[in-house]
This record gives structure tokens, C-alpha cells and sequence, in this order.
């Protein structure tokens, strides 16, 4: 939790000027800034860009692991299927479209 509220005070949002609706609707935060804008390359913005408004995405990640999630959505036992891949295709996208070259 601690963690969680140094952040908040001691990075700010990260903007990508080629892409303000990213931008506008991404809070996007890190210690490594240059880093980030690195993974952070032209089809993986205009990808997260592309999701819909409506569905309130998060994505959140440290390190390996990516966290993805809908804010204040409670899936039903017949959804479940749906959001499993939903959320593995935004996956496989995130990890195809980052601008980190790929571990030999």
C-alpha cells in the first residue's frame, strides 16, 4: 500500500504527444521514464488506444507480470469464457506490440 502512494507522488504521468486520445485516457506512471516510453511503442499505443471507451480497462504491470482488468464489472459465471480471452488476446498484443526486443 505504502508503495502504491509513493508512486502516486513521485512519478508522474508519462504523455505521448503522437497520440493524445492515449494520452487523455491512460494515466501511465514509472520510475524509468525513457524505459517506458521504449516499451511503449507506436502499435502498442494505437492498440490501447483502440480499446473501447466504454469498458473501462485497466492495465497495470511490474517487471513480468501485466495485470488486466475492468473497473466496477462483475462477470457473470456465463462471461467468464469471454473476458479469459478477451484479456489473453490484449496480452498477446501487449507483449507483441512492445518496443522491448524479444529474449533470445
Amino acid at each position: 500500500m505504502m508503495d502504491r502512494l509513493t508512486d502516486v507522488f513521485t512519478h508522474k504521468d508519462i504523455d505521448f504527444d503522437s497520440y493524445p486520445g492515449f494520452s487523455h485516457r491512460y494515466l501511465l506512471r514509472g520510475s524509468e521514464v525513457d524505459a517506458v516510453r521504449e516499451l511503449f511503442a507506436p502499435s502498442l499505443l494505437t492498440s490501447i488506444e483502440g480499446l473501447p471507451i466504454e469498458e473501462k480497462w485497466h492495465i497495470e504491470g511490474d517487471g513480468r507480470t501485466l495485470i488486466l482488468y475492468r473497473s466496477d464489472v462483475i462477470v457473470g459465471a456465463e462471461e467468464i469464457q469471454l473476458l479469459l480471452e478477451q484479456t489473453s488476446s490484449m496480452a498477446k498484443t501487449f507483449f507483441n506490440c512492445c518496443g522491448r526486443p524479444k529474449p533470445a
